[in-house]
């Protein structure tokens, strides 16, 4: 995802290695030169190493710098919907296809599990499974 006006003064973005000419906004859980995997229409898959101009552990960050103009975010799509409906971030490479996005729950291992942690890890599957 990206801002309108950083994408209209930046170099084109075609295809996954073109990223490599631009800044990203990372999530440092992920490390400083995370990499992803994107999937063309055609079934071609690309590995894509990010090189992080800022990280942080905030995904409200990562949203917020991304409409500033910092460079682009890898965000799953859901998160980010308002801001793709009022055009302050544009989905790139719109016609490749994300491949995993991790999200970790992690808790202490109980022999009677609170059902209110069931019902959230439920929950958390159900909106990001599969998607990026």
């Amino acid at each position: 995802m990206a801002a309108p006006d950083y994408l209209a003064t930046a170099p084109r973005i075609d295809i996954p290695a073109d990223l490599a000419r631009h800044p990203m906004i990372g999530f440092a859980g992920f490390g400083k030169r995370p990499s992803f995997a994107l999937e063309a229409a055609n079934g071609t898959r690309t590995e894509v190493e990010m090189d992080c101009r800022v990280t942080t552990t905030s995904a409200l960050a990562i949203m917020h710098w991304a409409i500033a103009g910092v460079g682009i975010a890898r965000m799953p799509r859901r998160t980010v919907q308002t801001e793709i409906d009022r055009g302050t971030l544009v989905q790139v490479l719109p016609t490749y296809t994300p491949l995993g996005f991790p999200v970790f729950a992690v808790y202490m291992p109980e022999r009677f599990r609170p059902a209110n942690v069931r019902r959230l890890i439920d929950h958390a599957t159900a909106w990001f499974g599969g998607e990026f």
